[in-house]
């Protein structure tokens, strides 16, 4: 049910003077303080509805608010849409956390980009006395941050969700976590659906679930398995999305910490635990203890043995990798993500074509999947295989959305053009240099392009600044065959001591 009054012009009956000192606090705020792009597009949008002048067109809002051309053409580049949908990400989450008890909500409704601003009435009490008292801030919030989500995709066919939650509900039932107390019928229905969109692993099937675990938390706020849900989201949204992976992780791990609080019997909490405890925290004794624990509760959890085996991996131990993975997929042998990830880790196991030979059959049945264009483009960089690199870096960045991404891949293929690989490494590090001083890429990137360049002493700057800015993708460092011209300095050996990872030697 609604928290907010709504009216349909932007401005309605709101003084344009509260809009504007709302709009000041969520521009301070932690969500967007450290997002000038999001900030600058929000200034934008807002100040354009109060003065209720014509209404924005997409090429406008590329041209004045993210510097491109003149001859900008938005079929061509998706910026605008992209960061839109990071804004309305954004705002949600702003209202559902420092935004909770504001008087004014501003939004940015789908189909346009006029912004809509609705004054907050209190909720009808739907719940017992006895329930409100027992809940806690935490377990509340999402009731109402629930009613100004704007993250809702567009509908399946009703036969298909179905199909795909019976299959999930007879592939989860192992999970002891489920035996331990009944769920609320609604959150548990609730909960298989935001495992169903988990399971796409595409950026608007992430934020699909993450909107269905909520709705399972606002149901039932001692269910388990939906802060486990939750975390299990906002463990890959920094792969599959642009979210900072600072960010994505400590949601990650404070949902899985919930989940752990509420039923410590669950493999699957302690399996999210383990990987926001990893990638988000470098705390690699805390993941190894939460990936084994996991997997005591239930030897045959899909999920442990999967994310076990990209955690090896992370660690150069590739022959145990291989054997989580294969454990993994005997466990679900038709799931694409599990199938991606051993392409990729038979590549680091020196059997490139099976690789690559199951990665194009990934390609040609789910043409959709990120991760197999992300594996087929380091490994053709591997392979010195330029054109294909470039194409399959454009797939991937087109596929997440990701407009730093799109620029990178876009100066590769334009640098290819030139005939030769420095000139191509030359131009990625110039689209770099720009986006990175825009906060839209990681300085591990330009690390990693440094390198192929032999720019070492660079190279190891930008190495420097991801440690200190703690970006997860220097997890790779132990195995990343880009950063191989530096793998014999002594800095590189210092490096991995100071990020938790084994040495070299």
């Amino acid at each position: 049910m609604s928290a907010t009054t709504s009216h349909n012009s932007a401005a309605a009956d709101i003084p344009s003077e509260l809009v504007v000192r709302q709009l000041e606090a969520i521009l301070s705020s932690d969500a967007f303080k450290n997002s000038s792009r999001l900030s600058r597009f929000l200034r934008y949008v807002v100040e354009h509805s109060i003065e209720r002048q014509t209404t924005l067109r997409e090429r406008q809002i590329g041209i004045e608010v993210f510097d491109r051309d003149r001859d900008y053409d938005p079929r061509a580049d998706p910026v605008v849409r992209v960061e839109a949908r990071q804004l309305r990400f954004k705002l949600a989450d702003y209202y559902g956390s420092a935004g909770l008890t504001d008087e004014i909500v501003i939004t940015l409704p789908k189909g346009g980009y006029a912004a809509h601003f609705e004054r907050r009435v209190p909720p009808p009490v739907e719940s017992s006395a006895d329930e409100q008292t027992d809940a806690s801030p935490e377990q509340s919030a999402p009731s109402k941050a629930r009613s100004i989500r704007a993250i809702v995709m567009g509908g399946i066919a009703a036969c298909a969700v179905v199909l795909a939650l019976a299959y999930i509900s007879v592939h989860t039932a192992t999970d002891p976590a489920r035996l331990a107390r009944p769920a609320n019928p609604e959150a548990r229905d609730l909960y298989l659906k935001g495992r169903y969109y988990w399971n796409k692993r595409t950026p608007e099937g992430l934020n699909q679930a993450i909107d269905y675990f909520n709705q399972a938390i606002v149901r039932d706020p001692v269910y388990a398995q939906a802060y486990v849900g939750l975390a299990d989201c906002y463990n890959l949204l920094s792969e599959f999305t642009s979210m900072p992976s600072r960010e994505a992780f400590a949601r990650a791990s404070a949902a899985a910490k919930k989940a752990v609080a509420l039923d410590d019997s669950s493999p699957a909490a302690h399996n999210a635990l383990a990987f926001a405890s990893f990638w988000g925290l470098w705390d690699v004794a805390t993941a190894d203890r939460e990936f084994r624990r996991a997997l005591v509760l239930n030897p045959n959890y899909v999920n442990a043995h999967h994310w076990y085996a990209t955690y090896l991996l992370a660690l150069g131990r590739i022959s145990e990798s291989l054997d989580e993975i294969e454990r993994a997929q005997e466990l679900d042998p038709s799931s694409t993500s599990i199938l991606a990830d051993k392409g990729l880790i038979l590549f680091y196991a020196d059997r490139k074509e099976q690789a690559v030979a199951l990665l194009k059959q990934l390609e040609a049945t789910d043409p959709e999947f990120l991760s197999t264009h992300s594996y087929l483009r380091d490994i053709a960089l591997a392979d010195k295989d330029y054109a294909t690199y470039a194409s399959e870096a454009l797939k991937a960045a087109q596929l997440s959305r990701d407009t730093g991404a799109l620029a990178v891949a876009q100066a590769a293929q334009k640098g290819l053009r030139s005939g030769n690989p420095p000139a191509m490494f030359r131009s990625i590090l110039q689209a770099q240099r720009r986006l990175y001083a825009e906060g839209a890429v990681q300085a591990y990137s330009l690390a990693q392009t440094c390198a192929l360049l032999d720019e070492k002493q660079a190279a190891f700057e930008y190495l420097h600044r991801a440690f200190d800015q703690r970006e997860s993708a220097l997890l790779a460092l132990r195995i990343d065959f880009k950063l191989h011209s530096l793998r014999n300095d002594p800095d590189y050996n210092e490096l991995l001591k100071k990020v938790g990872l084994p040495s070299l030697r």
